[in-house]
């Protein structure tokens, strides 16, 4: 089966196109909007489910560098957590 690698600067890349597209999915779909989920989520659950796809069905396998991961996973989840509602978190 073919591999892509993908170097930092083409992972990031991605993910800004990825994020786009759970923005688009996230002002087209209520129920997305109503349960509060992350655009940066919704986009990476469509990746996600497109790269388990390519993999099961023998097409590639694509592999990100991921030297600057610790770096996005903390600005994920300090903007997720900026991005609550306090009513939401009290209830």
């Amino acid at each position: 089966m073919p591999k892509l690698n993908l170097n930092y600067l083409e992972a990031v890349a991605v993910a800004v196109v990825i994020y786009y597209i759970g923005v688009w999915i996230k002002k087209n779909v209520r129920l997305v909007r109503d349960f509060f989920l992350p655009e940066a989520v919704v986009g990476g659950l469509v990746f996600a489910i497109f790269k388990y796809l390519l993999y099961k069905l023998g097409v590639c396998e694509i592999h990100f560098d991921n030297i600057l991961q610790m770096f996005f996973m903390t600005m994920f989840f300090t903007s997720v957590g900026f991005a609550a509602k306090i009513s939401f978190v009290k209830n």
